[in-house]
Parts: C-alpha cells; sequence; structure tokens
C-alpha cells in the first residue's frame, strides 16, 4: 500500500505531464503555421538547464523538417559565432524559490546579446517553468523585450497544473491573456500596420530639396512627403526635429530619442555602425550636364515632309499641266474641239483634287512634326560627349581622381581656376543626378551667369555612383516594415514623381518643360513657323509667276504691234499699187 507521500508525488508527476504535453503541442502547431521564409532554424534558449529539457528532443520527434539550436545561459558563447537566420526564437526561464528577477534578467540580456535580438520582428515564444507563486518575473522581462525591440512575443506560463498564454496590448502596456487554442493572427497580431498612438520621431536638416523650412517654417520636401505617405499608411504620423546641420544621433546605440534620421551617410563596407541602415532610393549618383545647342532647321523642314520620288511626281505633273496649257489645249481647241472637250475638264478636275491632297498633306505633315523647328546639338550620352570638343568643369575634388581613371574624360577636365579661358555655355558640369534642376542655378551663379535647367541637358548615365544610408535606431522593430514601404514607393515611380517636384519648388520653378510633356503635343503659334515659311514661298512663287506672265503678256503684245504694223505698212503699199 503506498504511503499519502508517495501519492502526492505521483499525482504531482502526472499533472506536470500533462502540462509538459500541453506545451509541446502548442510549440508543434505555431512552428508548423509560422511562414519560415526559406529558414528551417530556430533558436532555443537555456532548455538544458531545468525541467524543460525534453522539449527540444519532443519538438525534433514531431517535427523532422527543423534545425534547433539550443543555448544555454551557464555557458559563456564567444561573440563570433555565426548566426542562421531563424524564423521562430523560443526563450525558457526557470521560476523557483532559488532564483531571483534579477537572476532571469541576466539570463534574458545574455540571450539579447547571444542571438543579437535587437529590432527583430521574427515571432517570439517566452515559456516560464513557474513553479513558486513568487517571485513574478512576467512583467520586467517583457519590459526588457520592448526595450530591445522586439514586439511579437507570447508569454507561456507553466505552471503545476495549468498553462496560460499572454501577450502585451497595442500600447505596450497591459497584458492579454490569450486562449492557448487561438489562430497565429491573435497570438501574434501584426503590430506595425497600425501604429495609432505611436508616432515616429525624426531628426531632419536643412537639406534642399530632400528636406528644408520653407517661408512660413514649416518642414518640407522630397523625404518629408514620402515619410508622410507611410506613416498615414501606418496610422500614424511623424514629429520632425529640424536643424540647420546634422547633430550627433544615436549616441550611445541603445538611445531611442529619434526613430530615424534623414541625414544621408556613405556607407562604408568596413565600419561598424552604432545604428542600422534604412536605403532610400536616391543615391548619391554623379551626372554631366550639357549646355543645350539647338540647330534651326526650318528652311530644310519645308523639304522634308516630302520624299525626293514624291518631289518628282509633284514636278512631273506640274510640269505636264503647263505643257498642256501651252501647246496641247491650243491645239485641241483649233483642231479637235470635240476631243478638247472630252479631255479638259476631268484634267481640271484631277488637278484640283491632286493639288488639294497635296497641300493638305503638306500643310499636316508640317504641324504634326512640331518639334521639328530646332534640332538638338548636343550630345545625349556620354559616348556623344567624350566625341565633343566641350571640356568638363569639375567643381567636387573627390570626383576628380575618379574621372582622370578614364583617358577621354581625363584630357577634357578644367577646374574653378582654368574657366576664365571659357564663356559661360562652353563648358560642361558634374552634377547630382537627382538635384541637377535644383542645384544648376545656383552653380552657373556661382560662376558668374545665373541659368537654369532650361540651359543645359542632364546626360542621365552616372559615371559614378556611392550608396548612401540613412540611420535607422537598432532597437527599432520597424525597420523592415518601413523599407518595404520604401521600396513599393519607389517602384511604383512615387520618388521620382517626388523629387521632380521639390526641385522645382525648391528651385521657384513652377512648371518644367520637357519635349514629351503632354503639353508639348498642343499647337502654339510657334508651331506654325513652317506653315508660314512654306506659305512665304507660295506667295514669293506666286508673285515670280504673276511677273513672268506680266512680262510674256509685254513680249506677246509687243510682237502682235510690231505684226499688226508691219500688215498695215503691206495694205497701204497694196492700196497705193491700185
Amino acid at each position: 500500500m503506498s504511503s499519502p507521500n508517495s501519492t502526492f508525488v505521483q499525482m504531482f508527476a502526472n499533472e506536470r505531464s500533462t502540462t509538459a504535453a500541453l506545451l509541446i503541442s502548442v510549440l508543434v502547431r505555431i512552428i508548423n503555421k509560422t511562414d519560415r521564409f526559406g529558414s528551417n532554424a530556430v533558436a532555443l534558449f537555456n532548455f538544458n538547464t531545468h525541467c524543460m529539457d525534453h522539449v527540444p528532443d519532443q519538438l525534433l520527434k514531431q517535427i523532422s523538417t527543423i534545425t534547433l539550436l539550443n543555448y544555454d545561459s551557464s555557458p559563456l558563447i564567444k561573440d563570433t559565432f555565426e548566426r542562421p537566420n531563424f524564423f521562430l526564437h523560443i526563450h525558457g526561464y526557470k521560476v523557483a524559490a532559488n532564483v531571483t528577477t534579477n537572476d532571469i534578467i541576466t539570463q534574458q540580456v545574455k540571450m539579447f546579446y547571444l542571438y543579437r535580438l535587437f529590432g527583430i520582428t521574427e515571432r517570439v515564444v517566452v515559456v516560464f517553468d513557474q513553479t513558486v507563486p513568487e517571485p513574478n518575473p512576467l512583467h520586467k522581462v517583457a519590459t526588457l523585450y520592448h526595450r530591445h525591440g522586439v514586439i511579437n512575443v507570447i508569454y507561456i506560463v507553466m505552471f503545476r497544473a495549468q498553462l496560460l498564454v499572454f501577450r502585451l496590448d497595442r500600447q505596450y502596456k497591459a497584458f492579454i491573456e490569450v486562449p492557448i487554442t487561438a489562430s497565429l493572427q491573435t497570438l501574434f497580431p501584426d503590430r506595425l500596420s497600425n501604429l495609432s498612438g505611436q508616432p515616429y520621431m525624426v531628426a531632419t536638416y536643412e537639406n534642399p530639396p530632400k528636406s528644408y523650412a520653407d517661408s512660413s517654417r514649416r518642414i518640407v520636401g522630397a523625404d518629408i512627403e514620402l515619410i508622410a505617405i507611410i506613416t498615414h499608411h501606418q496610422s500614424t504620423f511623424a514629429f520632425f526635429n529640424y536643424s540647420t546641420k546634422p547633430g550627433p544621433i544615436f549616441v550611445p546605440w541603445d538611445d531611442r530619442t529619434f526613430d530615424f534620421a534623414t541625414y544621408r551617410i556613405i556607407y562604408k563596407g568596413a565600419v561598424q555602425y552604432p545604428f542600422s541602415s534604412l536605403l532610400f532610393p536616391d543615391r548619391q549618383s554623379s551626372c554631366i550636364a550639357v549646355p543645350r545647342w539647338f540647330n534651326r532647321v526650318l528652311q530644310e523642314q519645308v523639304i522634308w515632309p516630302f520624299a525626293l520620288d514624291l518631289w518628282a511626281l509633284s514636278g512631273g505633273l506640274a510640269a505636264f499641266y503647263v505643257w498642256y496649257l501651252l501647246v496641247l489645249a491650243p491645239h485641241l481647241r483649233q483642231h479637235r474641239r470635240d476631243m478638247y472637250d472630252l479631255v479638259n475638264t476631268p484634267l481640271h478636275i484631277f488637278r484640283i483634287v491632286l493639288l488639294f491632297l497635296l497641300t493638305e498633306y503638306y500643310t499636316a505633315l508640317l504641324t504634326s512634326s512640331l518639334g521639328l523647328s530646332q534640332v538638338p546639338f548636343y550630345p545625349t550620352t556620354i559616348q556623344e560627349f567624350v566625341k565633343t570638343p566641350t571640356p568638363l568643369l569639375v567643381l567636387r575634388r573627390d570626383l576628380i581622381s575618379i574621372l582622370q581613371e578614364n583617358k577621354d574624360f581625363a584630357r577634357k577636365m578644367i577646374f574653378y581656376e582654368n574657366i576664365e579661358q571659357y564663356q559661360h555655355g562652353q563648358y560642361a558640369l558634374t552634377q547630382l543626378c537627382d538635384m541637377f534642376m535644383y542645384t544648376i542655378g545656383s552653380i552657373t551663379k556661382y560662376l558668374g551667369k545665373e541659368m537654369s535647367y532650361r540651359h543645359y541637358h542632364l546626360i542621365d548615365e552616372p559615371f559614378t555612383t556611392t550608396v548612401t544610408m540613412v540611420p535607422f535606431g537598432k532597437l527599432n522593430p520597424r525597420l523592415k516594415r518601413f523599407q518595404m514601404y520604401v521600396n513599393r514607393l519607389n517602384e511604383a515611380g512615387i520618388w521620382t514623381y517626388l523629387v521632380k517636384k521639390w526641385n522645382l519648388k525648391a528651385s521657384g520653378t513652377q512648371v518644367v518643360y520637357e519635349p514629351d510633356d503632354v503639353d508639348a503635343l498642343f499647337l502654339s503659334l510657334e508651331h506654325f513657323v513652317p506653315v508660314f515659311i512654306a506659305s512665304g514661298y507660295a506667295y514669293l512663287i506666286t508673285i515670280f509667276v504673276f511677273l513672268l506672265e506680266r512680262i510674256v503678256y509685254s513680249i506677246k503684245l509687243a510682237r502682235s504691234k510690231k505684226l499688226f504694223k508691219r500688215n498695215k505698212k503691206i495694205v497701204k503699199l497694196r492700196i497705193g499699187k491700185v
């Protein structure tokens, strides 16, 4: 017969085995239904030092397609070991009479540095083996997870006879108990889709046209509007801390005063930065801006609409009609009157129809080719530019070594000290590609004569590109979602539109002219210049024909008078003889 103590031990063991089995079933369901994103690694922490040491073996028995990495808090792990991409983290902590809350916090801090668990969005399951009611480290552990930017966390508290699941509310202030049978969407809600009441804190500075203070001291620019679009989609907004120059950011590295800054920092691979990198679409790309030259082709444009064979046909028909009027028609009128009446009317109708078609088609072609009044006479590619004698003015010293590597650029380079021998508009300039419309005015003004983007053409072929990054807090879990929004807006063309818009606004220009713009397809007075020229030619030809007809008429009249006088003399002589 068993003693009461042995019966109690047996009941306790049965209860523990039941909750342990329930824990395994919950973990298996979470693992199976979690998106793996190409990874099959699950990070375990602290499952070898207490009564939950059966968890790794049980998980592998039920899910053979995963890889478990299990580290304990007791041994010292080197910081240099290679960490795979984990799609799930499971951490275990034992709460016992001989374990204080500080002991658990120490284990937790060790886990953060072991797995580099800073600002992540991966799901994390925290299991407490609660054998005694006190201490209760749940609040302090949850606060530390949130402090390190680990927001997608559920807490499973395993008591002797029951299993409870908790998660924090959207404001990360209060615990919500969740049924263990709840769906994964309930256990791990999307905390980054709705950030209502959680605004972004952004550091920005005077960097037009991307960020600057306008005349009303309102912070505007391409960066500001892009951030506003993203924050609106996340049901929140952004506070901007504006300064004229960039200030220190993320000092120390775990400072959470700002979520990120709009500063542009040139990326260097060998440098360890105290922040994460947010990649905006713009890169520090340098292009060449060449002065615009045009070659007027108004006279040639009058000839171009008709090909040579069509001009030959038109000329042949015109010559035939002149021959018909001067030679064939008079002959037919005198000798073949019936044939003349049969041929003359259809021939006149044919002449009128053909003249109408040719003139209408000619006028339509002249007015349809609206941009041919001036043909661009400047290079539009780098290959064309290197073949021209135009020198290249380099104002940035950091570009000299890059340009000298190319012999074609090296022989063209001139510097600020040498521009006195050149007139304005006789040299090309190096420009930041996306800042061209904003900076070209200030740069040409500095060189002595202010010009706008209308006077220069940007060859959109960067000869050098430097990757820049925006500093984002290491402990901030919003980075991946924010980067996703930036990428999608860039793919949709929103960033290009914003840069063009704020380039124009910052430079004080309201409308930009481009040959391919829709406005350029509408007729204006200047588009009819070729028609006016063609009409002028027609009037000159008309005057010439009129004068020619007058001359011919005068010659015929003089001949007829001379003949009349001669015939009159002959008649008088004959009368005298009679």
